[in-house]
Protein backbone atom coordinates (compact mmCIF):
# COMPACT_ATOMS: atom_id res chain seq x y z
CA UNK A 1 0.00 0.00 0.00
CA UNK A 2 1.48 3.20 -0.72
CA UNK A 3 1.77 6.47 0.98
CA UNK A 4 -0.89 8.15 -1.25
CA UNK A 5 -3.33 4.79 -0.88
CA UNK A 6 -2.74 4.84 3.31
CA UNK A 7 -3.53 8.59 2.94
CA UNK A 8 -7.03 8.23 0.88
CA UNK A 9 -7.97 5.93 3.11
CA UNK A 10 -7.41 8.32 6.18
CA UNK A 11 -9.37 10.81 4.65
CA UNK A 12 -12.48 8.36 3.79
CA UNK A 13 -12.29 7.66 7.23
CA UNK A 14 -12.15 11.09 8.91
CA UNK A 15 -15.30 12.47 6.55
CA UNK A 16 -17.11 9.34 8.03
CA UNK A 17 -16.65 10.32 11.57
CA UNK A 18 -19.28 12.91 13.35
CA UNK A 19 -17.66 15.47 14.76
CA UNK A 20 -17.92 15.44 18.86
CA UNK A 21 -20.40 17.36 20.30
CA UNK A 22 -18.07 19.57 23.07
CA UNK A 23 -19.53 22.61 24.86
CA UNK A 24 -16.76 24.85 26.63
CA UNK A 25 -18.98 28.48 27.00
CA UNK A 26 -18.83 27.80 30.53
CA UNK A 27 -15.43 26.85 31.22
CA UNK A 28 -14.75 30.28 29.05
CA UNK A 29 -16.73 32.60 30.60
CA UNK A 30 -15.70 31.07 33.84
CA UNK A 31 -12.04 32.26 33.41
CA UNK A 32 -13.15 34.94 31.72
CA UNK A 33 -14.94 36.09 34.98
CA UNK A 34 -11.97 35.00 37.05
CA UNK A 35 -9.48 37.00 35.15
CA UNK A 36 -11.07 40.32 35.43
CA UNK A 37 -11.90 40.17 38.98
CA UNK A 38 -7.95 39.41 39.72
CA UNK A 39 -6.98 42.31 37.12
CA UNK A 40 -9.23 45.40 37.49
CA UNK A 41 -9.05 47.86 34.87
CA UNK A 42 -7.11 51.17 35.82
CA UNK A 43 -7.93 53.74 32.70
CA UNK A 44 -6.78 56.45 34.74
CA UNK A 45 -3.37 57.03 32.96
CA UNK A 46 -5.43 56.44 29.42
CA UNK A 47 -7.84 59.08 30.49
CA UNK A 48 -5.08 61.79 30.79
CA UNK A 49 -4.03 61.26 27.61
CA UNK A 50 -7.51 61.46 26.34
CA UNK A 51 -7.67 64.78 28.36
CA UNK A 52 -4.91 65.92 27.20
CA UNK A 53 -5.30 65.35 23.10
CA UNK A 54 -8.55 67.00 23.70
CA UNK A 55 -6.92 70.36 24.82
CA UNK A 56 -4.67 70.70 22.14
CA UNK A 57 -7.58 69.33 19.81
CA UNK A 58 -9.91 72.07 20.48
CA UNK A 59 -7.98 75.34 19.97
CA UNK A 60 -6.52 73.80 16.79
CA UNK A 61 -10.28 72.38 15.12
CA UNK A 62 -11.12 76.04 16.47
CA UNK A 63 -7.92 77.47 14.28
CA UNK A 64 -8.62 75.03 11.55
CA UNK A 65 -12.19 76.16 11.22
CA UNK A 66 -11.71 79.50 11.10
CA UNK A 67 -8.76 79.23 8.37
CA UNK A 68 -11.52 77.06 6.54
CA UNK A 69 -14.06 79.98 6.44
CA UNK A 70 -11.43 82.27 4.83
CA UNK A 71 -10.35 79.93 2.39
CA UNK A 72 -13.94 79.38 1.80
CA UNK A 73 -15.41 82.36 1.14
CA UNK A 74 -11.52 84.62 0.93
CA UNK A 75 -14.28 88.24 0.42
CA UNK A 76 -15.85 87.99 3.80
CA UNK A 77 -13.00 87.30 5.02
CA UNK A 78 -11.35 90.64 3.65
CA UNK A 79 -14.07 92.53 4.70
CA UNK A 80 -14.19 90.76 8.40
CA UNK A 81 -10.37 92.37 8.58
CA UNK A 82 -11.52 96.06 7.68
CA UNK A 83 -11.38 98.37 10.37
CA UNK A 84 -14.98 99.86 10.23
CA UNK A 85 -14.49 101.94 13.32
CA UNK A 86 -12.44 103.71 11.55
CA UNK A 87 -14.49 105.08 8.25
CA UNK A 88 -17.13 106.44 10.86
Amino acid sequence: MTAEETLKRLARRGREDAAPQVDVTARVMAAVRVRSRNRPSDDRPLAWVAVIAAVVAIPAALVAQAAWQSWEDPFAAMLADIPWEMLI
